[in-house]
């Protein structure tokens, strides 16, 4: 009886979850260009990233639609390691940096194989290769080893064609392929160190970093300081369209990195309170300092800091971005004052709301924007405001306070405004209603005329 695990490369790969749609069909070119990231990564080093290249074909089929990619990179190669690892169902190799090595299986749901061409310093120091065919039922299927390597250290990924299912649902367009690129590693194009990556389709060359800079709407560079903490912080901020953020929990997102790479990510929607600013835009804010590059441990992953360090990092970088954003969070606030203005001319009960406008808007969220919602927060701010006016008298009546006089005397007063308010919007409905009436009586009176000709 034979012992341990026996695998079914067939049944593991059925049981991933990839539907043919149009944002499941190019996670399989992701995962590719990950792997190339991180070859990279392990031939120069993290600090380097900005050494590595990354190059990706689209192939063609015969009616001219794209089919399929060839991923080629300048990193490490398949090395022994590596090529062990890459036999191996789930390996743990990668397990630091967040690899869960499932990746590659998803180039066989979307492909028949995969080929892969590989020359690498081997660890005699000589420059070989190899080639073979990543398949279902044998990850290195066709292996041969190669002796004349060429001349220098690179790996191809062919992943090509793509089964129909999966290839209908490819981009049509090259500079589609390429924004959905950026908004998956949007972190590398916002670091200092990033490899290069470009991708073809022979007709057309794209540069996925000048495509990131070109649709850069606004950039600007802050320093802080934290208190208890002699370095000096560096948050670079970016405003992109909200259709390459990576948006992983929320559309607005910080960084703090270290050594040129995003270590971990924070949220920003809900302190500013809004997702996309404009409708169209993302914030993007990468934070660096020497004091990070000294905490962050190995792999990169994390950093050797406590909460209250990290929230007062974070905090101080979220009002640079507060700062960053004040010319889009002024024309919102400059709409929102313009409608509760409109709404209290039309809804005398907020004229007071109307009368404070420029206080309460800036205590509105920026996500409420439309009339109806902040008429439906201006109504529960006056349903809590009189439910504090009417407690607060309460218990200065129960207590028998020495203010009881001056608090039921305020009390009534407001009581009396807000009666008044209610008149003045009666008054003003019954005036609308009185000419609605009128109106359509004069188009009867033209009926009677005409009839009576």
């Amino acid at each position: 009886m034979a012992k341990g695990w026996l695998s079914d490369s067939i049944g593991r790969i059925d049981n991933i979850s990839l539907a043919p749609n149009a944002k499941n069909a190019l996670f399989p070119l992701f995962e590719a260009v990950m792997n190339s990231i991180h070859a990279i990564e392990e031939r120069f080093g993290p600090d380097n990233l900005s050494q590595g290249t990354i190059k990706i074909l689209v192939h063609r089929d015969s009616s001219g639609e794209y089919c399929g990619f060839t991923i080629t990179d300048n990193g490490i190669g398949f090395i022994r390691d590596n090529l062990t690892s890459f036999q191996k169902f789930d390996s743990r190799k990668k397990v630091k940096i967040g690899g869960k090595g499932v990746g590659r299986l998803l180039w066989l749901k979307v492909a028949d194989h995969a080929a892969v061409r590989s020359t690498f310093v081997d660890e005699h120091g000589k420059l070989v290769g190899c080639q073979f065919d990543f398949t279902v039922d044998d990850p290195v299927s066709n292996y041969i080893d190669i002796d004349n390597a060429g001349s220098s250290v690179q790996t191809s990924i062919v992943i090509n064609p793509f089964r129909s299912e999966f290839a209908s649902k490819l981009p049509k367009k090259l500079d589609t392929i390429a924004g959905r690129l950026i908004a998956h590693f949007v972190s590398y194009f916002t670091n200092i160190s990033h490899p290069q990556i470009l991708i073809t389709d022979e007709a057309e060359t794209i540069n996925l970093f000048d495509i990131f800079s070109e649709k850069v709407e606004r950039d600007k560079d802050f320093t802080f300081l934290v208190e208890g903490i002699e370095d000096e912080f560096v948050i670079h901020c970016f405003l992109l369209p909200k259709t390459i953020s990576d948006d992983e929990k929320s559309v607005n997102a910080l960084y703090l990195g270290a050594n040129g790479r995003a270590v971990s990510r924070h949220e920003l929607d809900s302190v500013l309170g809004l997702k996309a600013i404009g409708g169209k835009y993302a914030f993007l804010g990468y934070v660096e300092s020497a004091y990070l590059n000294r905490k962050v441990n190995d792999t990169r992953t994390a950093f050797s800091l406590d909460e209250d360090q990290t929230s007062s990092i974070v905090d101080a970088a979220k009002n640079c971005a507060k700062e960053f954003l004040e010319p889009e969070i002024r024309e919102i606030r400059d709409a929102q004052t313009k409608k509760i203005l409109a709404i209290g001319k039309e809804y005398p009960r907020f004229f007071y709301a109307a009368r404070n406008a420029a206080s309460i808007v800036e205590e509105l969220h920026l996500s409420t924007q439309s009339e109806e919602e902040i008429f439906v927060e201006l109504s529960r701010r006056y349903l809590r405001d009189y439910k504090k006016r009417k407690r607060e008298y309460k218990d200065a009546y129960k207590k028998a306070l020495p203010d009881v006089e001056q608090q039921t005397e305020q009390f009534m007063q407001k009581l009396k405004e807000d009666a008044m308010s209610s008149l003045a919007e009666y008054v003003a409905r019954r005036k609308a209603i009185l000419e609605i009436f009128e109106a359509g009586l004069r188009f009867k009176d033209a009926d009677d005329m005409t009839s009576s000709l």
